[in-house]
């Protein structure tokens, strides 16, 4: 395992090495130090590295004061698409919460965990567990280009639908996994997971295992779910973002006060997806459905929209307006996909792009029917497969 510790202060470098280093000796473990921008970037130029801790206040020359934004643009040279430590675990470390307060949001961006070095040393345990994730990740041979998840067995047959070739069947880590590839002018690899049951929960937990385990370019999701009646059509098809829990939060006297914790996909995602959909051509989507499918009754093109994830099943006019007014753009609910973005989210393996195509079968109400459920795992299926040739062709 090789190991950046880019550290201005002698001491916490030290102490950062003896976390990584401790319990550890039978891991041949490689240690490089860099005390500011420019011998950071002299290391990572020329080693890939599998774990990078970072101090996000740094000088840029040796002996300079430290200052702020110089995290951020090692960073950002780390995560260049040409860059050999694109998808190294990166770590922010800062003695400085209100620093770490004004990084957030950047940090975020790059797939990057931010732990404020704190006398009650709490981020050590994180630390510990990452290399553990690391070292684990090292271990295994079955690096994939792409992940798919689902969430039932239908919306998994709507792939047999599509150009993937379908491969083995394994267990891996517990997880249902299929393996498939998806032939382009790269011919890339990857897996199908099928959940070990729907819900918000087992999305996220399946996700971040399927993350530690295959350490995949793209996790995306695919599938059916229920649409606002003024924000979507039987049959469309929609890329949820931003997503949020609409169960998170507490009651307040006969009130539910929502606490969201919103994910969005990536904004360079997000461009080529809606490059994609401008393109749909619905011809291709339906080709040789078979004729005992129902198709909707419209076509809409589709689009990137707000979406809520919950544990239930929503049949109910009423408890649907108590969703709705949690955001006046939503368009979507489903059970899972919120999961799904926050554990790659959250994740201290980097995926560069992440997704879920969705399709609406029914509009949450008392006249909810399966009628579209076939063709829904279906399309979806073949929106996704259209997107991820995107991306790789993108380079992703």
């Amino acid at each position: 395992m090789k190991v950046l510790i880019i550290e201005d202060t002698e001491s916490k470098a030290r102490s950062v090495q003896d976390v990584i280093s401790h319990g550890r000796s039978g891991v041949d473990t490689h240690f490089e130090f860099a005390d500011d921008l420019s011998s950071a970037i002299r290391a990572s130029v020329s080693t890939a590295f599998d774990l990078i801790i970072l101090d996000i206040m740094l000088p840029y020359i040796k002996g300079g004061e430290a200052v702020t934004g110089a995290g951020l643009e090692l960073l950002r040279q780390f995560r260049s698409l040409d860059g050999k430590n694109k998808n190294s675990v990166i770590v922010g470390l800062s003695a400085y919460p209100e620093e770490m307060t004004s990084a957030k949001d950047s940090f975020d961006k790059f797939g990057v965990i931010l732990l404020e070095y704190d006398e009650a040393h709490r981020w050590k345990q994180t630390v510990a567990r990452i290399t553990d994730d690391v070292i684990s990740r090292d271990r295994q041979d079955d690096p994939l280009d792409f992940l798919i998840v689902v969430a039932l067995p239908e919306e998994k047959s709507g792939y047999e639908q599509t150009s993937l070739s379908i491969g083995n069947q394994s267990i891996r880590e517990g997880l249902n996994v299929t393996f498939v590839d998806l032939h382009l002018d790269v011919p890339r690899r990857g897996a199908i997971v099928l959940q070990r049951q729907m819900g918000l929960i087992p999305a996220t937990f399946d996700t971040a295992t399927a993350i530690a385990a295959f350490r995949p370019k793209v996790v995306c999701m695919s599938g059916i779910c229920a649409g606002m009646a003024d924000k979507s059509e039987l049959g469309q098809l929609i890329l949820p973002s931003p997503t949020w829990e609409y169960q998170a939060g507490k009651w307040a006297q006969d009130d539910f006060l929502i606490a969201p914790h919103q994910v969005q996909i990536r904004p360079a995602t997000k461009v080529i997806a809606e490059q994609v959909f401008a393109r749909t051509c619905f011809e291709e989507l339906e080709r040789d459905l078979p004729l005992s499918v129902p198709r909707p009754k419209l076509r809409e093109i589709p689009v990137v929209a707000p979406g809520a994830t919950g544990s239930a099943v929503v049949a109910s006019s009423e408890k649907l307006d108590h969703i709705v007014k949690q955001h006046r753009k939503l368009a979507v609910i489903d059970m899972e996909v919120h999961g799904v973005y926050s554990a790659v989210h959250e994740n201290a393996v980097y995926v560069p792009h992440y997704f879920a195509i969705k399709c609406v079968v029914d509009h949450a109400d008392s006249a909810k029917g399966d009628d579209l459920h076939a063709y829904g795992s279906i399309v979806s299926a073949r929106m996704t497969i259209q997107l991820l040739s995107a991306l790789f062709s993108a380079g992703a």
